[in-house]
């Protein structure tokens, strides 16, 4: 089972609701982190918990990516999907739970 598939269950799961993890590399293997979604609105946006980010980023594991859901409509990234992942400097992905696609982008950087 790959990390998609684990990130795409997650975010079947966690309906109405939009879902959050991290990909990261463990042992060489990537694996997906699912996170809490602790948005006062998690229905149209996600926060992920920071004691997890925390927790995630403080071990020993390469972090990797976002990973979050879009539970209804278009699965492109909002204004502030763009610019979560440029402040980061993470790769973002974005997943349907009901279709199944993903759109993944990478940050940017302007002179």
């Amino acid at each position: 089972m790959t990390w998609k598939n684990d990130a795409l269950q997650h975010a079947k799961d966690c309906l109405p609701n939009e879902s959050c993890g991290l990909v990261i590399k463990v042992d060489g293997k990537t694996q997906y982190k699912s996170c809490e979604n602790i948005s006062s609105k998690p229905e149209l946006s996600f926060v992920i918990n920071p004691l997890q980010w925390a927790e995630i980023e403080d071990s020993e594991n390469e972090l990797i990516a976002v990973v979050h859901s879009h539970p209804e409509g278009d699965i492109k990234p909002s204004d502030t999907d763009l610019k979560s992942c440029n402040d980061l400097g993470l790769d973002f992905y974005i997943c349907s739970p009901t279709r199944g696609d993903w759109y993944n982008f990478s940050p940017t950087t302007t002179s």
